[in-house]
Parts: C-alpha cells; sequence; structure tokens
C-alpha cells in the first residue's frame, strides 16, 4: 500500500527499478499493489500525470510472512495502445455472472461505465482524446483491477 496526495492519476508505479504492471488506485491517497517475486528493498517511484515522484521514497521488503492474495478480477485489454477510431476488447480470465467496465481519464473522471456478463465485452472508443486513460474491471466477488490504456 502507497499513501500519500494526488495519486489518483497514477499512470505508473517502480520498485528499485521494477515496473509494477497491476496496481489498484483506491482513491486519491491510496494504492495498492502486489511486490513481485524476488523484489528487494529500494526507491519507490509513483508516476502521475504530472511526472514522476521527486522525494526519495523507500520501502522495505520483508520475508517471513505468507499472505493470501486477495481474489483480484483479472483480465486483458486489447489492442494497446489503440487508435482512437477503434474499439477496445476486453477479456476476462474467468467467465463473470455479473462484471462491469469503467474507462476514466488520468483525472479520475468517468468516460464510459458498461456492465456485462460472461467474459468479453468491446468498448468503442471513438471520439476519445488521444492520451491515456484507466479501464477497472471488477467481477461480483472481487476487488478492481485496473489497467493503463492509451489512445493515440
Amino acid at each position: 500500500t502507497i499513501t500519500g496526495t494526488n495519486l489518483l492519476g497514477t499512470t505508473s508505479i517502480t520498485l528499485n527499478g521494477v515496473v509494477i504492471t497491476t496496481f489498484t488506485i483506491v482513491n486519491g491517497t491510496t494504492l495498492t499493489f502486489f511486490v513481485p517475486v524476488g523484489g528487494t528493498t529500494g526507491n519507490v517511484v509513483v508516476t502521475t500525470a504530472g511526472g514522476p515522484s521527486t522525494t526519495t521514497n523507500v520501502y522495505t521488503v520483508t520475508t517471513g510472512l505468507a499472505t493470501t492474495k486477495v481474489n483480484q478480477s483479472e483480465f486483458s485489454v486489447w489492442p494497446n495502445p489503440v487508435a482512437g477510431k477503434s474499439t477496445l476488447h476486453v477479456a476476462l480470465t474467468a467467465p463473470a455472472a455479473k462484471a462491469s467496465a469503467i474507462l476514466r481519464n488520468v483525472l479520475g473522471q468517468l468516460i464510459a461505465t458498461r456492465a456485462f456478463s460472461g467474459s468479453t465485452i468491446e468498448l468503442p472508443i471513438t471520439g476519445l482524446a488521444t492520451g491515456t486513460y484507466f479501464l477497472t474491471v471488477q467481477t461480483d466477488g472481487s476487488v478492481p483491477s485496473i489497467q493503463r490504456v492509451v489512445v493515440e
């Protein structure tokens, strides 16, 4: 868990130079993620639309405690980057009776939301401005998962 300010527009996190590929923006002051296997103590850099964090933020990795990963909605999205007059394809790793897909801009403003069931959905993105967006997918009984989407 990372706490701070102005975290809604987080575009990337690196831990000791290792990019964290999946993280959750809980709110404007909290980010959550899992430290990758082999993660080591070192510097953490959070990048938002305003740029990378400039203070030295050291995190410490300790071992010895086993934890269970929370049931998280896992999905793939393609193409990414995507052309502005195209469709974004989303596929869950397992079918769901009830799921939602929410697209937000880097300021956290809602761009589109779709409820669906099954394992796939298509999101038309015609008319979206070039830039970075965040796609949140959540299925019943799981925590949301977020992936960055780039519109060219």
